[in-house]
């Protein structure tokens, strides 16, 4: 779902709630069930708008690992001096998977732009620091999701832990979703290395993202909301009062109001 139209779903939600509000006073008999039908009715449709958002947002991030995938290959072939045949069939797929994408997550699209930029210069002789740059950012990662580091790059991420706690930063902490668009996008600048150790440190990575917190869609207010306080004060004071009537509001024996 584009942008404008779950901006214009949520703003419908928002405009029948003011609408219902506008009606005034309803007959008291059928005040609640009214209220109530309204307010599911409401939760149901916000709840369809952020099912769908979610969805396109996992269709965002889908399509922004693809065009990692033919980035790397398109890189790969640069740095190995393959045939220029090869190297515009390879580029040609990329741009066009990028020409058919109408959502991507946040920055990845300018992201991708730079990353080609950059690949039209690349050079084995940056594959080992690449590669360093995709350790220490899966280490990263690991730390901010409690994920425990391979054997092999313990040694570096007890020194990252060291540094941080030297400059101050080694307190626990929870990252929020910035931080992962951050780590995520910085991850697809980083230049390519072996195809094999990359596909290694990317099923680290991404273990990482799955753990991440779950965002709540944006505009959903109206969800698991029954409308109660916007009853008729008469209608919740009548509740109140039978309690009282029928004993059930009287106060506990030593408890003084």
């Amino acid at each position: 779902m584009p942008v404008a139209e779950r901006t214009a779903a949520h703003t419908q939600a928002r405009d029948w709630q003011a609408a219902f509000e506008e009606i005034g006073d309803l007959p008291r008999a059928e005040a609640r069930s009214l209220r109530e039908r309204f307010q599911r009715a409401v939760s149901r449709y916000e709840a369809g708008v952020a099912e769908q958002d979610q969805r396109d947002a996992a269709s965002a991030e889908t399509h922004l690992l693809e065009a990692g995938r033919l980035l790397r290959a398109y890189e790969h072939a640069v740095m190995q001096e393959a045939p220029a045949d090869e190297r515009v069939t390879l580029r040609a797929a990329l741009e066009s998977h990028m020409a058919g994408v109408h959502r991507w997550p946040k920055g990845g699209l300018q992201a991708l732009k730079q990353a080609l930029l950059r690949a039209d210069s690349a050079t084995a002789d940056a594959a080992q620091a690449s590669e360093r740059a995709l350790r220490m950012l899966c280490i990263r990662a690991e730390i901010l999701s409690s994920t425990p580091t391979p054997a092999v790059d313990e040694s570096l991420r007890r020194d990252y832990e060291m540094r941080l706690l030297t400059e101050g930063l080694g307190q626990a902490r929870q990252a929020d979703e910035r931080d992962w668009d951050t780590m995520r996008l910085e991850w697809l600048g980083i230049g390519t290395v072996a195809p094999a150790v990359h596909d290694e440190l990317e099923q680290r990575f991404l273990r990482c993202l799955a753990r991440r917190p779950v965002q709540r869609a944006p505009g959903a207010e109206y969800q698991n909301h029954s409308g109660r306080d916007r009853e008729p004060r008469r209608e919740r004071d009548g509740g109140d009062r039978n309690a009282r009537r029928d004993g059930r509001g009287r106060p506990e024996p030593g408890t003084r109001r």
